[in-house]
């Protein structure tokens, strides 16, 4: 919807589908749980949905890290 009010950041609305899709089996859980244990539903996306993000976060600096140390492995 940005990218309707401010043209320039039309890119964010790709973005924020990766990062939907990224979150999505986190949000299932909550989802399913927020209609009848709405506290059980805050808790979760609360305490799994932060360690889901830090071990992504933490996968994602693992990632770049082997990429960088490749880069520097192949230069002579």
């Amino acid at each position: 919807m940005v990218g309707f009010v401010i043209p320039s950041l039309q890119h964010l609305g790709m973005v924020s589908t990766y990062i939907m899709t990224v979150d999505l089996p986190i949000s299932l859980v909550a989802v399913a749980l927020v209609w009848k244990h709405s506290a059980l539903a805050t808790a979760w996306i609360s305490v799994v949905g932060t360690l889901w993000w830090y071990l992504l976060s933490r996968g994602a600096e693992l990632v770049l890290r082997k990429f960088r140390d490749w880069g520097r492995a192949a230069q002579p």
